[in-house]
């Protein structure tokens, strides 16, 4: 025997006893259970060979009623993997064998939030195993939602977890899953995504159910369907990741994560059930559709009326899916935000927005987004293009139309642009203003795309009796862009008759080119203080180029110093603001410096509102800006003046506490008083310790005593519950690490 062989005999060896004192003590000390299954963990796959230790392993799963012991020992199944690992893995979550274990609620003793830790754990494992999936669970799972026995929150619940198990994973069921459309009136949401997951059999499906006329309520949902992206996995990124750690804390060391969405982009997840997901596992068993012996762990069992062996299924199914290459297909990240479904009254709604572009995702990118939806294909496209064509289409059915041509967006929806625009034409009379708001709001994310005629026509909306259709006729005309100037008159009158979404209004005119700057630029010296406002806002968030913004900084820099009102004044400030944080690239007039004399200037202001807004501001415009406040509070002789300096240090985190018990002890100012107490407890008392151990010993010490005067001072605000809380635990902390408080 080679020294290599020896090794490994060693090794199996060391397994074997482990195992075998594992069986001998796991009835009699859960914690030499907890610690032998973590040894054994590590090891893996290695011990894959050993059906000893799984079975000793399955044994703890069902019989010990230990939490910890019960999750270590699921981990351990984990690791060894192989198809006796997920074959007792798939036989623990179906069956209900044994007893001591009710998946309607959960392990006797158990804690709730163990149970559903436990819960995602397995149901992560199962997701992360996509053959054991379509073996077993989705023939299950199908199976149960076609059973009248079965609740209803159980079928609610299959049909969330269908999708997740991957793309196309109950592909050869979309006709089983389509016949739930008109059984299942309650959750035909959950069925259609839920089938809309399936790929192209399932597209074929909806196409036919969304030109048929016969059921609405269907039609309309197979129309909404067609826009909804599939919401599988990705067979090359994996929305769960699992993770086994060893974790020196009792309790479940699997680390379940979802990667989270862009900022601003809602996460494409379906809402999941999860106290009923295992439920609906159970009844899959109970309605079970093979042989009760199908999940035991030796190779030589069949599954349901195949001959051959578990293995051998699974590897021809791997087979099977290896075919099913994604380097074939296109996979883009889509924002599901523009398609918002509302059943409460049966109709749909489209959430406002610009147009959804896709970015493309590599194949193998690792670092996109989990959640991946394919892009839409032809065939979706030309159904929905027919519908929106067709004269004697319901108006729920059209706005169902207009939904799905949104969310898909461009480019895929180019097609979409034409008809869209005939219906807002003189010779298509939409007597419904949230129709014809529907229409407009959906040309808009097909911008690029509108004629000269759908310019001119989305001017004349502007003059409809509806706001909505007024409101969405302007959004789409600043989509436009430049091209559509010839609206800014009556944007402009728009801006001044209305009273609510003007600065929408006001981002519109910024949009259009060198008539937008003119007439903004106009309102930033109309009468009305509003509308000056509104002005200085829309103007620091033109897309122009650089001369033409420094132009503009001046300008408003200039209308500052002249403004009476305290509202414009604000508004000019955050302007300039605004252009100063876009300097890197473009402004060279508004660097950060000349920015911080403007806004130091307003620290001086006699409103209280602007001294506060210049101090917020200079709290946001890193050192430059919070030296500017610090020299601003050596220097002011005004009580306000102090009181918005002392703001804004306390909102920006700057180390202070000293300059703010200089100016307690040295002012007198009951509002001064009460401004430096709010400061120190917006700090807390983390950071005040963490600006006291940064100190010297010296100056440490002369806070402390400070501290301690300002404890004892007979300011109502000092005597506050909150206040002297904080300073009691300040006081303790020190105490504890052995400093003087006297």
């Amino acid at each position: 025997m080679s020294a290599v062989d020896a090794e490994y005999a060693r090794y199996y060896e060391m397994i074997d006893s482990l195992v075998n004192e594992l069986q001998e003590y796991s009835s009699h000390d859960p914690e030499f259970n907890l610690a032998a299954i973590r040894m054994l963990t590590p090891y893996g796959s290695s011990a894959g060979s050993n059906e000893h230790a799984i079975q000793v392993l399955f044994t703890i799963l069902l019989d010990l009623q230990h939490t910890y012991a019960h999750n270590e020992a699921l981990q351990a199944i984990l690791a060894i993997g192989g198809v006796s690992g997920l074959g007792i893995l798939v036989r623990e979550v179906l069956s209900n064998r044994q007893g001591g274990f009710d998946l309607y609620t959960g392990p006797s003793m158990r804690p709730a939030a163990d149970y559903l830790a436990w819960q995602r754990t397995v149901l992560t494992a199962l997701a992360n195993h996509p053959v054991i999936v379509s073996l077993v669970l989705i023939p299950a799972l199908v199976s149960s939602v076609t059973d009248a026995a079965v609740p209803d929150h159980i079928k609610r619940a299959i049909f969330c977890a269908i999708p997740l198990f991957g793309d196309e994973s109950a592909a050869e069921y979309s006709d089983t899953i389509a016949l739930c459309l008109e059984t299942e009136n309650v959750m035909r949401k959950e069925v259609m995504l839920a089938l809309r997951a399936q790929g192209d059999a399932a597209e074929r499906i909806l196409i036919a159910l969304a030109l048929d006329s016969s059921n609405p309520p269907i039609q309309k949902l197979a129309i909404l369907g067609l826009g909804a992206p599939p919401l599988g996995l990705s067979s090359k990124t994996k929305a769960v990741d699992i993770e086994l750690k060893q974790n020196p804390i009792p309790g479940p060391s699997v680390v379940v994560g979802f990667r989270e969405p862009e900022e601003g982009q809602e996460q494409a997840v379906l809402e999941l059930h999860e106290s009923t997901l295992l439920c609906l596992l159970k009844t899959a068993l109970e309605k079970r559709t093979f042989p009760p012996d199908a999940f035991e762990v030796e190779r030589d069992v069949p599954l349901a009326d195949d001959d051959d062996d578990l293995e051998t299924r699974m590897a021809r199914l791997i087979a099977q899916q290896a075919k099913k290459s994604p380097d074939n297909m296109e996979r883009f990240d889509r924002d599901r935000s523009a398609l918002d479904f509302q059943y409460s009254d049966g109709s749909p709604s489209i959430a406002a927005g610009s147009p959804h572009a896709s970015e493309e995702q590599g194949a193998d990118d690792d670092t996109g987004p989990l959640l991946m939806a394919k892009t839409v294909s032809p065939a979706a496209v030309d159904c929905l293009t027919t519908l929106l064509t067709q004269r004697r289409v319901s108006a729920d059915v059209l706005m169902a139309v207009c939904a799905s041509c949104g969310a898909i967006g461009m480019p895929e929806g180019a097609a979409f642009a034409a008809p869209l625009e005939a219906l807002l034409g003189p010779k298509v009379r939409m007597a419904d203003p949230g129709l014809r708001a529907a229409v407009t709001q959906t040309l808009a994310n097909f911008a690029p795309l509108v004629t000269e005629r759908g310019i001119l026509q989305l001017i004349k909306q502007l003059d409809d009796s509806s706001w909505a259709v007024r409101y969405q006729s302007a959004l789409a005309l600043a989509a436009v862009g430049s091209r559509a100037d010839r609206a800014v008159t009556k944007l402009r009158g728009l801006l001044e008759r209305s009273r609510s979404n003007r600065a929408d209004i006001a981002a519109c005119l910024a949009n259009m080119g060198e008539a937008g700057e003119v007439t903004l630029l106009e309102l930033l010296n109309h009468s009305r203080p509003d509308l000056r406002s509104i002005a200085a806002r829309g103007l620091a968030h033109m897309n122009v180029y650089r001369p033409t913004l420094e132009r503009i900084s001046m300008l408003l820099a200039e209308a500052l110093g002249k403004e009476g009102q305290a509202t414009v004044r604000c508004a000019l400030l955050d302007s300039l603001n605004t252009l100063s944080s876009r300097s890197f690239e473009q402004v060279t007039f508004l660097q950060t410096q000349t920015l911080v004399e403007i806004l130091r200037k307003h620290l001086n202001d006699r409103v209280p509102d602007v001294r506060k807004h210049a101090a917020h501001l200079l709290a946001h415009n890193g050192v430059i800006g919070q030296s500017a406040l610090r020299h601003a509070l050596n220097q002011a002789r005004s009580s306000a003046v102090i009181i918005a300096c002392i703001g804004g240090l306390a909102e920006s985190g700057a180390r202070c506490l000293f300059a703010l018990l200089l100016v307690f002890q040295n002012n007198q100012d009951q509002g001064v008083q009460g401004a430096v107490v709010r400061a120190l407890v917006h700090f807390g008392a983390d950071r005040i310790l963490d600006h006291l151990y940064k100190l010297d010993h010296s100056s440490r010490q002369n806070n402390i005593r400070t501290l301690r005067q300002v404890q004892a001072s007979p300011f109502p605000s000092v005597s506050s519950d909150r206040f002297q809380s904080l300073l009691a635990d300040v006081f303790e902390a020190l105490e504890e690490d052995g400093l003087d408080v006297r």
